[in-house]
């Protein structure tokens, strides 16, 4: 599992921070990539800085430059991209936002956590589910 590789794209850096120490702490290792927004990860993807496409694309809303909803529409609608699992990992547990992500093809909403120990597991169940499922 240490070869796959996990996108998270996220601006809010305590949460980039959260995220990598909980992968990092409580999981077999895994290759973390870090964008601050949709626009550097479609850069990325589109040419092609990493030797092959991530695992999973775990990616938050309301981000500056391209947020998370036109971030999933490009990926989703090109042919290159739209098979890479996308799990929406957010803020906002709205009912339309979760409606409207699944319109445009996420594999998977999560609301963010407020504590320490659920994070742990809502990072859990997305390693379980997605990381783990790649290497099978």
């Amino acid at each position: 599992m240490a070869n796959h590789l996990v996108y998270i794209v996220d601006d809010d850096e305590d949460d980039r921070l959260l995220l990598e120490s909980i992968f990092t702490d409580f999981f077999e290792p895994c290759r973390l990539r870090f964008f601050e927004n949709g626009a550097q990860l479609l850069t990325t993807l589109t040419h092609r800085l990493d030797e092959r496409p991530p695992a999973v694309i775990i990616l938050d809303l309301e981000m500056p430059v391209l947020n998370g909803f036109e971030t999933l529409h490009y990926l989703k609608n090109n042919p290159d991209f739209r098979r890479i699992p996308t799990v929406v990992l957010a803020s906002s547990n709205r009912s339309h936002d979760q409606v409207r992500c699944a319109q445009l093809g996420s594999n998977e909403y999560l609301v963010k956590e407020t504590e320490y120990p659920q994070w742990i597991g809502l990072v859990s169940r997305l390693h379980t589910r997605w990381v783990e499922t790649a290497c099978r």
